[in-house]
């Protein structure tokens, strides 16, 4: 189905630079199940996306629909209620691309120990899956410049 990025503002400092244009949450999709495999870390200390991830692919490889991500937060050092947001963030994407939550993969980067801002995460992964499928570089003008 393609991919979408949004700005939905979860990092302080993207608000602080005033880069509302700044891409911090994003889906990519497949239209079918695809081959899919992750490498995670080998630190003891592992966070809420690693956790989830290594749930669905126990081999380190399998089929997924799609995977959300987000930047600004790293979802690490956050307990259960992280883990929780990992879940909610997979849910609402896989509720979007039509599958089982098990079928989409999640990710986060950015500042540790610090919860997601889930009212946000939620608006922005609506509508990320409202612009699948859009080609984005073709309405802004941008297509064939990288």
């Amino acid at each position: 189905e393609g991919e979408a990025g949004v700005s939905a503002l979860l990092c302080e400092r993207a608000r602080a630079w005033d880069h509302a244009d700044y891409a911090d949450l994003m889906i990519l999709a497949a239209e079918k199940d695809a081959a899919v495999a992750i490498v995670t870390t080998s630190n003891q200390i592992v966070w809420a996306p690693v956790i989830w991830n290594r749930g669905l692919l126990p081999r380190g490889y399998g089929k997924a629909r799609g995977i959300v991500a987000n930047s600004g937060n790293s979802n690490v050092c956050t307990g259960k209620g992280g883990l929780k947001d990992a879940e909610t963030m997979a849910a609402l994407a896989a509720r979007a691309l039509g599958c089982e939550s098990e079928k989409v993969l999640v990710a986060s980067t950015g500042i540790i120990g610090h919860r997601l801002p889930m009212a946000k995460v939620r608006s922005g992964i609506a509508e990320a899956a409202a612009s699948l499928g859009v080609d984005l570089d073709l309405l802004s003008g941008d297509a064939g410049h990288a």
